[in-house]
């Protein structure tokens, strides 16, 4: 059986023009079904702050010594909160795995020392401004940023 080449050719120009409208029609479809990410980047950034989703997320983390270390770095970067909640969480794992109590101690020791941190820089803390002021006998309210 002898193939004609012309066939060939029209052949592999009808599926080139397939494949160029499929592939055109895949992209449209893409773009109209696409989420706006603008609006899926504020709900991470949202779910990010609540601290339910957080303690959440960080329950797939299943190494206390990996806790300890980004309890550690948020202490630096002055994230009291988040530090003790680390460190909880690192507890926790260890009691669950039933750890040499020396290590559990080592832990709770640190977590003892982090609340008190926290105890002491809030006791510091100066107290927020009132978002009402007064301008010419009147009172105002704050514009917050």
């Amino acid at each position: 059986m002898q193939l004609n080449s012309t066939s060939i050719k029209s052949q592999l120009f009808l599926f080139l023009v397939k494949a160029v409208i499929a592939f055109t029609l895949f992209i449209i479809a893409v773009v109209v079904l696409m989420p706006d990410l603008s609006g899926l980047s504020y709900s991470i950034k949202k779910a990010a702050k609540d601290e339910k989703t957080r303690v959440a997320l960080m329950s797939f983390i299943q190494n206390p010594a990996a806790l300890y270390r980004a309890s550690e770095i948020d202490e630096k970067a002055g994230k009291l909160n988040n530090s003790i909640m680390e460190m909880q969480l690192a507890i926790g794992l260890l009691e669950m795995h039933n750890a040499n109590q020396l290590v559990i101690k080592r832990y709770a020791t640190r977590l003892d020392q982090l609340n008190l941190q926290l105890k002491t820089s809030s006791a510091h803390t100066p107290a927020p401004e009132s978002d009402t002021g007064v301008v010419n006998g009147m009172p105002v309210k704050r514009w917050k940023e």
